[in-house]
Protein backbone atom coordinates (compact mmCIF):
# COMPACT_ATOMS: atom_id res chain seq x y z
CA UNK A 1 0.00 0.00 0.00
CA UNK A 2 2.74 2.13 0.69
CA UNK A 3 4.39 1.34 -2.73
CA UNK A 4 0.86 2.58 -4.49
CA UNK A 5 0.90 5.74 -2.29
CA UNK A 6 4.14 6.79 -3.23
CA UNK A 7 3.35 6.38 -7.06
CA UNK A 8 0.41 8.48 -6.26
CA UNK A 9 2.11 11.10 -5.11
CA UNK A 10 4.75 11.01 -7.91
CA UNK A 11 2.25 10.69 -10.77
CA UNK A 12 0.22 13.82 -8.79
CA UNK A 13 3.33 15.51 -9.18
CA UNK A 14 4.34 14.83 -13.04
CA UNK A 15 0.25 15.63 -14.00
CA UNK A 16 0.29 18.96 -11.53
CA UNK A 17 3.66 19.96 -14.10
CA UNK A 18 2.03 18.86 -17.33
CA UNK A 19 2.56 21.67 -19.61
CA UNK A 20 -1.22 21.23 -20.76
CA UNK A 21 -2.96 21.25 -16.89
CA UNK A 22 -0.65 24.46 -16.14
CA UNK A 23 -1.36 26.39 -19.55
CA UNK A 24 -5.01 25.46 -19.57
CA UNK A 25 -5.25 26.87 -15.78
CA UNK A 26 -3.37 29.85 -16.45
CA UNK A 27 -5.32 30.11 -19.96
CA UNK A 28 -8.66 29.45 -17.31
CA UNK A 29 -7.39 31.99 -14.93
CA UNK A 30 -6.71 34.87 -17.63
CA UNK A 31 -10.63 34.09 -19.31
CA UNK A 32 -12.06 35.05 -15.69
CA UNK A 33 -9.42 38.73 -15.27
CA UNK A 34 -10.50 39.37 -18.51
CA UNK A 35 -14.31 39.18 -18.15
CA UNK A 36 -13.92 41.95 -15.44
CA UNK A 37 -15.40 39.15 -12.65
CA UNK A 38 -13.98 40.97 -9.41
CA UNK A 39 -15.58 38.71 -7.44
CA UNK A 40 -14.23 35.62 -7.78
CA UNK A 41 -11.56 35.16 -5.37
CA UNK A 42 -8.85 32.61 -5.43
CA UNK A 43 -9.45 32.20 -9.74
CA UNK A 44 -6.23 30.51 -10.11
CA UNK A 45 -7.56 27.74 -7.12
CA UNK A 46 -10.70 27.45 -8.99
CA UNK A 47 -9.23 27.18 -12.41
CA UNK A 48 -6.93 24.01 -10.96
CA UNK A 49 -9.76 22.27 -9.85
CA UNK A 50 -12.09 22.92 -12.46
CA UNK A 51 -9.37 21.94 -14.75
CA UNK A 52 -8.95 18.51 -12.87
CA UNK A 53 -12.98 17.89 -12.57
CA UNK A 54 -13.01 18.59 -16.82
CA UNK A 55 -10.33 15.92 -17.21
CA UNK A 56 -12.57 13.86 -15.56
CA UNK A 57 -15.11 14.55 -17.47
CA UNK A 58 -12.97 14.29 -20.64
CA UNK A 59 -12.27 10.34 -19.77
CA UNK A 60 -15.77 9.18 -18.81
CA UNK A 61 -16.35 10.45 -22.02
CA UNK A 62 -14.82 7.75 -23.55
CA UNK A 63 -15.28 5.00 -21.56
CA UNK A 64 -18.87 5.80 -19.08
CA UNK A 65 -17.89 2.59 -17.06
CA UNK A 66 -15.28 4.02 -15.58
CA UNK A 67 -16.86 5.98 -12.78
CA UNK A 68 -18.07 2.34 -11.93
CA UNK A 69 -14.73 0.71 -12.56
CA UNK A 70 -13.33 3.17 -9.88
CA UNK A 71 -15.80 2.87 -7.12
CA UNK A 72 -15.69 -0.99 -8.14
CA UNK A 73 -11.99 -1.21 -7.74
CA UNK A 74 -12.06 0.75 -3.90
CA UNK A 75 -14.98 -1.59 -2.66
CA UNK A 76 -13.10 -4.36 -3.37
CA UNK A 77 -10.50 -3.44 -1.17
CA UNK A 78 -9.52 -5.49 2.13
CA UNK A 79 -10.45 -2.71 4.65
CA UNK A 80 -8.53 -3.98 7.59
CA UNK A 81 -5.74 -3.62 5.29
CA UNK A 82 -6.31 -0.12 4.79
CA UNK A 83 -7.09 0.06 8.23
CA UNK A 84 -3.63 -1.24 9.29
CA UNK A 85 -2.04 1.10 6.89
CA UNK A 86 -3.88 4.53 8.18
CA UNK A 87 -2.68 3.33 11.39
CA UNK A 88 1.02 3.52 10.02
CA UNK A 89 0.43 6.52 8.47
CA UNK A 90 -0.48 8.36 11.59
CA UNK A 91 -4.70 8.44 11.66
CA UNK A 92 -5.48 6.74 15.09
CA UNK A 93 -9.49 7.27 14.63
CA UNK A 94 -10.48 3.84 12.86
CA UNK A 95 -14.34 5.32 12.56
CA UNK A 96 -13.05 8.44 11.13
CA UNK A 97 -11.65 6.63 8.24
CA UNK A 98 -14.63 4.76 7.81
CA UNK A 99 -17.39 7.34 8.35
CA UNK A 100 -15.20 9.39 5.70
CA UNK A 101 -15.02 6.17 3.51
CA UNK A 102 -18.87 5.21 3.27
CA UNK A 103 -19.46 8.95 2.88
CA UNK A 104 -17.22 9.04 -0.16
CA UNK A 105 -18.53 5.81 -1.85
CA UNK A 106 -22.40 6.81 -1.08
CA UNK A 107 -21.37 10.34 -2.87
CA UNK A 108 -20.17 9.21 -5.83
CA UNK A 109 -18.37 12.29 -7.23
CA UNK A 110 -16.76 11.28 -10.25
CA UNK A 111 -19.61 9.81 -11.51
CA UNK A 112 -21.26 12.99 -11.30
CA UNK A 113 -18.58 14.81 -14.01
CA UNK A 114 -21.09 13.97 -17.23
CA UNK A 115 -21.78 17.72 -18.39
CA UNK A 116 -19.91 20.90 -18.46
CA UNK A 117 -22.74 22.17 -15.57
CA UNK A 118 -21.79 19.47 -13.51
CA UNK A 119 -18.22 20.11 -13.82
CA UNK A 120 -18.92 23.59 -12.56
CA UNK A 121 -21.43 22.51 -10.02
CA UNK A 122 -18.59 20.21 -8.43
CA UNK A 123 -15.69 23.22 -8.54
CA UNK A 124 -18.67 25.18 -6.63
CA UNK A 125 -18.99 22.21 -4.17
CA UNK A 126 -15.59 22.16 -3.40
CA UNK A 127 -15.55 26.44 -3.35
CA UNK A 128 -18.51 25.87 -0.99
CA UNK A 129 -16.64 23.52 1.74
CA UNK A 130 -14.06 25.91 1.80
CA UNK A 131 -16.21 28.78 2.92
CA UNK A 132 -15.44 31.23 -0.56
CA UNK A 133 -17.83 32.77 -2.01
CA UNK A 134 -21.07 31.03 -3.75
CA UNK A 135 -21.10 31.72 -7.48
CA UNK A 136 -24.33 33.80 -8.87
CA UNK A 137 -25.77 32.72 -12.84
CA UNK A 138 -23.25 34.93 -14.72
CA UNK A 139 -20.10 33.54 -12.85
CA UNK A 140 -21.21 29.63 -13.27
CA UNK A 141 -22.09 30.48 -16.94
CA UNK A 142 -18.32 32.22 -17.05
CA UNK A 143 -16.97 29.36 -16.15
CA UNK A 144 -18.99 26.75 -18.39
CA UNK A 145 -18.11 28.61 -21.41
CA UNK A 146 -14.24 28.71 -20.26
CA UNK A 147 -14.79 24.86 -19.79
CA UNK A 148 -16.02 24.95 -23.47
CA UNK A 149 -13.16 26.75 -24.60
CA UNK A 150 -10.60 24.68 -23.11
CA UNK A 151 -11.97 21.32 -23.13
CA UNK A 152 -11.11 20.34 -27.18
CA UNK A 153 -7.50 21.07 -26.17
CA UNK A 154 -7.51 19.19 -22.88
CA UNK A 155 -9.27 16.59 -25.00
CA UNK A 156 -6.51 16.71 -27.80
CA UNK A 157 -3.52 16.50 -25.02
CA UNK A 158 -4.61 13.21 -22.96
CA UNK A 159 -2.60 11.02 -25.22
CA UNK A 160 0.93 12.81 -24.31
CA UNK A 161 -0.70 12.99 -20.28
CA UNK A 162 -0.46 9.13 -20.88
CA UNK A 163 2.46 9.21 -21.73
CA UNK A 164 4.35 11.38 -19.36
CA UNK A 165 2.79 9.29 -16.44
CA UNK A 166 4.54 5.95 -17.26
Amino acid sequence: MNDGTNRHFASDRKFHNWMTFVDLTNKATDMIRESGDKDINRDYFITHIMVEVLLDKILLDKNPSLADDFYNMIDSVEQDWVLKFMRYAGLQDDELWKGQHRRFMKARFLANYTSLENVVAAVEGVCAKLGMIELNDDQRQLLVDICETIEPELERSIGALEIQLL
